[in-house]
């Protein structure tokens, strides 16, 4: 019997085999468990058993429970969650992952969570070393299938933009989910924010050629030392600088600097000169105001939307370029969304699913939403919770 999967591939490892899902997601599946099967090899990624085919169901039985058990991320070295078909869990519901309906033609898809950088300004405080305590990522083929909740309601042309709490990059299978979403929903437009660390020109190809329309490239300095101090991490702004100038020729570049107060604001001008070199997007460049938020990193105070404003304006007529966005360059519009299952205070009856990304919270699922708890969570599978959060249906709660 032989076993391959087109997400999973399979090597030797010293109690077993070690699978890597994909690309970025690892587990183990010890000897032990795999001679239930029957006797095994490993071959060009996937496994070999001397094993008829009936054997099938209990491998994936086994294969369920090690990723279940066992699945990390190898970048942020967290559990990973791995949400597909079977998982009974609603992509509807959560920040953290799935779909996001705010009620316009633009709907927001989370495939997975983590990232590589940290960067001192991170609003949700991702990345290595930081509180977040799990990762999740959603099979392509049941996102995509989700997808269709939210499409039935919509009646305007659909922009989708790909982000998640973390880097989207993380998530191999994007091509193919960018295709799939293209192939069977009227999407006029797919966009994604990036910090470019795991880009390659091939890579812009292969995106573009998926039907990727635009990258939003989170940039925060142009100097080599600040960059890495703003990123938390190992940083190369050359290359990054590099890699934009690259990929633009293939797909249209935005990109999109925080501006933060005695960090980078004295950078602003350096930004529009090196903006000029990249293949043209209107406007230039996406400026973003640094702003305060409760649980993400703040290293600086906001700076007044009218100083910023200022600024904006003073290069905007030094260079000739309009820097200031809107809503309407990204043809984003009110539009039908999804019903309220629940409204906020309501006290409802939820169901676990697995502990959240931080300490304390669990999501739990009711009435097909996910249902975040935060709190003190009862030993039980279900259990009465009272709403404290109800917009743009994603729900958290507080056990009752």
């Amino acid at each position: 019997m032989r076993v391959a999967f087109e997400t999973i591939r399979f090597f030797p490892s010293s109690n077993g085999v070690r699978g890597l899902l994909l690309k970025f997601f690892s587990f183990e599946i010890t000897e032990e468990d795999l001679l239930t099967v029957g006797p095994y090899t490993v071959v060009d990624g996937g496994l070999d058993f001397e094993a008829h085919d009936k054997k099938f169901e209990r491998f994936m039985g086994v294969l369920s429970r090690a990723l279940k058990d066992t699945l990390f991320c190898t970048i942020t070295k967290n559990p990973a969650t791995y949400i597909d078909r079977t998982s009974g869990v609603p992509l509807i519901g959560a920040l953290e992952f799935g779909i996001i309906d705010r009620g316009s033609n633009l709907i927001e898809i989370r495939p997975c969570s983590g990232c590589n950088l940290a960067c001192t300004y991170c609003s949700v405080h991702e990345g290595p070393g930081g509180p977040k305590k799990r990762e999740l990522v959603i099979e392509k083929d049941y996102l995509v299938e989700a997808f269709a909740e939210v499409a039935a309601v919509k009646t305007k042309p659909m922009e989708v933009f790909i982000e998640t709490q973390g880097e989207p990059l993380l998530y191999a299978d994007l091509p193919g989910m960018i295709r799939d979403l293209r192939a069977r929903y009227d999407i006029v437009q797919v966009t994604m924010v990036t910090n470019g660390t795991f880009l390659t020109v091939d890579k812009a190809k292969e995106l573009a050629d998926a039907g990727l329309d635009r990258i939003n490239w989170s940039i925060n300095s142009l100097d080599p030392v600040r960059a890495r101090e703003i990123a938390g991490a190992h940083y190369d702004i050359e290359r990054v600088k590099k890699l934009i100038l690259e990929v633009s020729q293939h797909i249209p570049v935005l990109m999109c600097p925080v501006i933060m107060k005695d960090l980078n604001d004295d950078e602003m001008e350096a930004f529009v000169e090196f903006a000029k070199q990249v293949k043209k997007t209107e406007p230039i460049i996406g400026f973003q105001n640094f702003l305060y938020y409760k649980g993400g990193r703040n290293p600086v105070d906001e700076m007044p939307w009218e100083a910023f404003r200022e600024k904006l304006s003073a290069l905007e007529e030094k260079h000739g370029v309009r820097l200031s966005v809107s809503a309407e360059d990204f043809s984003i519009v009110d539009d039908a969304s999804l019903t309220k299952p629940f409204k906020k205070k309501q006290v409802i009856e939820v169901t676990k699913l697995f502990a959240g990304r931080m300490r304390n919270e669990m999501f739990c699922h009711a009435s097909g939403r996910v249902v975040k708890v935060i709190g003190r969570v009862p030993d039980k599978e279900k259990f009465s919770v009272q709403l404290i959060r109800d917009k743009h249906n994603i729900f958290v709660g507080k056990a009752v």
